[in-house]
This record gives structure tokens, sequence and C-alpha cells, in this order.
């Protein structure tokens, strides 16, 4: 049939009219809906320039090189009884795949999403300015590692390998708590009122706490120190060394350390005798100042009660200066009798006797005095009384050993204020007092001696009257 012109079919309302021409290559054929047709360009879209009425099945094929595709919903084309999926990819190399799992224990927990790769190709998600957020419904989870995620973030425990690795740039926080009221927190706590938390609980290395300046509180949420430990009843400290009993060289000690490491104070247990320091004792406990030119103080009331110098010096009350043991003030023993001191035969040589221990007691001067306001002022527990003893200048002439410098000095003098030792006074008084117990037993020989004479010499006499009145 030849036909020069338009062609229409006439059928009553349903009547449709065809173009007078063929149209040009790739123009497909389209219809208004009211019956009259056009060619229309396809303009890159093979499939046609049109608004689709059914679902487009590809029975399997692909769509390739299809530019943009713009659809309200993608029903996954491969389908099986555990779940539906959508490859990307082509008919030889697949990439990775969006999938709608109906019940897949490898892909979730059924009834989910999920996207995956094949092979081992990584899963990228990048943004580009924008932010990358992960945001659950209400009641929803986030899980790295497992299916059924019980917290907002629940990164299961691997196979091996970290749970989790932080990273950060030089100058910003690793892991940054939200706020929460004034304050920042980020807690960390264990399953139940019971759990534990641990740090470094397989690992070496180092843990660092507060390394920006901040205090660390245990038992508390406001340290007022680098370390505050609270609690309502007792807050112990516990260092525990040796545990297995097995090297007596591990011992627990507390290290206090300042001026950049020069200046070293401990307070630990000794392991073997003489490890810590020359003197020390299996299995005693020390307190001690490794600094050269130091001293220990033992306090109350913010004072120092017992200082020990660097020489090993006692002072109780004071600063000791010279003497083994310094005592400011008076110093007393529950029972009579005088200090000890090892006086064994056995440790003595060249003894003599004491022979003129009457003339040196004739040349001590015993007197008693006060001491200067000056003198009560440097030492405030004398009193202002009368006290015995000897000036130690004329002591000096006695017992010249027996006097020394204490140390200290009056304000403007150079000369040292002078001490001295009073038991050699002790031991030549009982020295003189035998001399005169010795001297008085020959004088009473000699008493006895003269009573026997006169008791003769009386005799005599009466005889002597008796024959003269004859």
């Amino acid at each position: 049939m030849n036909i020069n012109g338009t062609l229409t079919f006439n059928a009553g309302t349903n009547s449709v009219t065809l173009p007078a021409n063929r149209g040009a290559n790739g123009y497909v054929l389209t219809t208004d809906g009211a019956g009259n047709s056009s060619w229309t360009s396809n303009a890159g879209d093979n499939l046609g320039n049109h608004s689709a009425t059914q679902d487009l099945d590809m029975n399997g094929y692909d769509v390739i090189d299809a530019g943009t595709i713009t659809c309200s919903y993608l029903d996954p084309g491969y389908v099986d009884v555990n779940y539906h999926f959508t490859r990307l990819g082509n008919t030889t190399t697949y990439y990775a795949g969006l999938m709608h799992n109906i019940d897949h224990a490898d892909f979730g927990n059924g009834n989910d999403f999920s996207i995956f790769t094949y092979g081992n190709r990584d899963l990228t998600i990048k943004t580009g300015t924008g932010n990358f957020i992960v945001f659950p419904s209400s009641g929803g989870n986030v899980g790295i590692g497992t299916t059924s995620p019980s917290a907002k973030l629940e990164v299961a425990n691997p196979s091996s390998g970290a749970t989790m690795h932080v990273g950060r740039v030089v100058g910003d926080v690793s892991i940054e708590a939200s706020a929460e009221a004034a304050n920042g927190w980020l807690i960390m706590d264990g399953a139940s009122a019971t759990g534990s938390v641990g740090l470094n609980y397989y690992s070496t290395g180092k843990v660092v706490l507060a390394n920006g300046g901040g205090n660390v509180g245990v038992g508390t949420s406001s340290p007022t120190a680098n370390m505050h430990i609270y609690n309502n009843s007792d807050a112990v400290v516990k260092i525990e060394a040796d545990a297995d009993n097995s090297g007596e060289n591990d011992n627990p000690r507390l290290e206090l350390i300042q001026d950049g490491g020069a200046v070293i104070g401990s307070i630990g247990l000794v392991g073997i005798s003489g490890e810590i320091f020359t003197g020390s004792y299996q299995n005693s406990m020390y307190i001690i100042n490794e600094y050269s030119d130091s001293k220990l103080y033992l306090g109350t009331n913010n004072l120092p009660r017992i200082t020990i110098n660097a020489s090993g010096i006692v002072g109780i009350g004071r600063s000791p200066s010279s003497n083994r043991l310094e005592v400011e003030g008076n110093a007393s023993k529950t029972t009579a009798g005088s200090w000890l001191a090892n006086s064994d035969k056995r440790i003595k040589t060249e003894i003599q006797d004491i022979d003129n221990s009457l003339e040196l007691i004739e040349k001590l001067r015993p007197v008693k005095f006060k001491y200067t306001k000056e003198w009560r002022k440097m030492h405030p527990s004398i009193e202002n009384k009368y006290y015995y003893n000897f000036i130690a200048q004329e002591y000096q002439s006695v017992f010249p050993e027996s006097v020394k410098g204490s140390g200290e000095y009056l304000e403007g003098d150079k000369d040292e204020i002078l001490q001295i030792d009073t038991y050699n006074a002790q031991i030549i008084t009982i020295k003189a007092v035998q001399e005169l117990i010795e001297e008085n037993r020959e004088l009473k020989e000699e008493i006895s001696e003269l009573k026997k004479l006169r008791v003769e010499v009386d005799e005599l006499k009466q005889l002597i009257n008796a024959s003269a009145s004859k």
C-alpha cells in the first residue's frame, strides 16, 4: 500500500493518526495519548524517551554504559532463599554488592540491608567536605565485628590483633568525650558492679595518665592533687613485690625525686642484707635520703621533731651539729640509773689507777647559774631558773679532753659555744671518796691506838698514886 501523507486508523474513540514521514535514524514513535503520534529523538536512551508504564525486566542481561539511571526503587535481581542482591561489576568480575539479607548469618541477623565487597577489596565510605554520620534510629546500635551489638557502638573481640586502634594528629585528641554540663567526660566502666577495666592488660608498655597536667582521682571525681585517692572507709595504696617469693632482689619501694633526678628519697623493704645501703638487714624497712648533703626529718604539728643529718648524727627537738645524739631540753628514762656504756675489760688497754683525785677535785668549782636571755631566745625550752654545773673554760683546765665545741655560736661571736662532759668529775669524785675513806680508816686505827695508850697511861697513873700514898 502506497500512502502519501498521514494515515489514520479510525476505531471510534480509539483512532490513531500516524505521521506522514518516516522520521530520522534512531527516532522512536510516541503518542500523546489522544491518538496523535510523532517521531521523537532517543538522545542516548536506547529504551526511548518516554514515561514507563510497567517494570523493566532485563531478563538476566546487563545495562551497559547506561549513563544516569533514575528510579524510585531498585529491586535486587539475584534472588535466593537467603538473600536478594545486586552486584556491582560485570558478567566476569564482581566488585561489590547491595543486598537484602533475608536469613544469612554471614551478612547479619536477617531481614536487613548489607553492603559487601568481593575478594580482598576494601570497603571505603568517603565524604567530600561533609561529615560521615552513623545515626541509628531509636533503640538501634552500631556493631563492628558483631551482628548483634548491645551498645551504641560495640567493637567485637577479634580472633587476633587489637580490638580497636585509634590514631591521632599531633595536637589533637584521640578520643574526645562530649560535654556534660561544664565538664567533658570519657567514661570506661566494667560490665557490672564488680566488673573491671584493664589498661595495658596484656602489653608491657607504658600507661600515661594526665600527661597534659591534670589530676588523677581514684574514688573521687574532683581530684585536688596529681594523685588523689578517696574513700569513705580505709584508703590503701599497696605496693607488692616478690609475689612468688623467688627473688630476694625484688623489693617494693616508693621513690621521691626532684631537681632533675639529683635528689632521691625512698621508702621500702630490703630483700638481702646490705642490698639497698651498707648495714641494711634482710626483710627490714628503710627510709633513706640518697642525696649526699641532706637531712631526714620526722615531725609533728608541722614542725620537725627528729632530725638526722647527712653524717648520721641525730637531733631531738633541734638540728644536731656535732654529737651523735643531741636533745633540746630535758631527757629521761623510766628507771633510775645512768645511761649504759660498754666497759668490758677485754676492750680496754693501758689501765691505770688515779692517784691525784683529791688534788683534781680541789681544782673544780661547782656553780649555780641562770642562762642568758640571748641563749634562752636561741633555745626556748630553757627555763629562767637556777641550774648547777661547771664553767666550761674552768673545767677545761682540769679535764681538757672533756671540753669541746658545740657547733653553735652567739650572734657576732666567732668562737663556738663550749660544752662539757662531767662524767670524769664523777669518776674522780668516787676515787677521791675512796681515798678519804682510806685516810679515815687509818685515822680511826690511830685513834684506837691512842685510846689504848691513854688507858695504859691512866692505869699507870693510878699505880703511881697508890705507891705514893703508902
